[in-house]
């Protein structure tokens, strides 16, 4: 979508059904909310997992599950800017961490409104882990990761180039005013 490839590798989602643990059926939702139609470098990409049932903690043993998939920008000059993660959830206790493989970790703990845990990125490919505990009595109904990326642009003229470019231009000045005179 947009200028991105994402590609989920593994996912593995459990809930406690009473007596046991069972799969966790769900979706993935993977939106674009564009902001400057001329470049990406507002927009943000989010990849929600939500559950069709909401995963629930068993008695005294905690749902856990978990989320690999990496993704990539392509056909742009764009880099990755940071990721943010939050969870949709009803009560308590739960806890979902979000790993990104050389820039560390973020973890979003019964996220009730408050500002997302953020990690820092560069680069145009990343590949991330997101787990998820479920303790008793917990219901987890969905998480949401946020990525936004920054255009790259040139940097100033270096120094030296533009020395050299003055200087260039000056002598062609000279050149012009001497055969004006001659």
């Amino acid at each position: 979508m947009g200028d991105k490839l994402l590609e989920i590798t593994t996912f593995d989602f459990n809930r406690w059904n009473g007596s046991a643990f069972v799969k966790a059926p769900g979706v993935f939702q993977f939106t674009w909310n564009e902001g400057d139609v001329t470049t990406f470098n507002d927009d943000t990409w989010t990849l929600r997992t939500a559950f069709d049932l909401p995963g629930v903690g068993g008695n005294n043993t905690d749902a856990l599950g978990s989320l690999d998939y990496t993704m990539a920008i392509v056909g742009s000059s764009a880099t990755f800017k940071d990721a943010r993660l939050d969870t949709a959830t009803n009560s308590n206790p739960v806890s979902v961490t979000k790993a990104i493989a050389g820039f560390g970790s973020a973890t979003a703990v019964n996220n009730t409104g408050s500002v997302p845990a953020s990690v820092p990125l560069s680069g145009t490919f990343i590949q991330v882990t997101d787990n998820y505990t479920v303790g008793t009595n917990g219901i987890l109904n969905s998480f949401n990761n946020t990525f936004t990326q920054s255009d790259t642009v040139p940097g100033p003229l270096p120094l030296m180039g533009a020395g050299i470019a003055l200087g260039f231009s000056r002598k062609l000045r000279s050149r012009i005013k001497g055969s004006a005179k001659a």
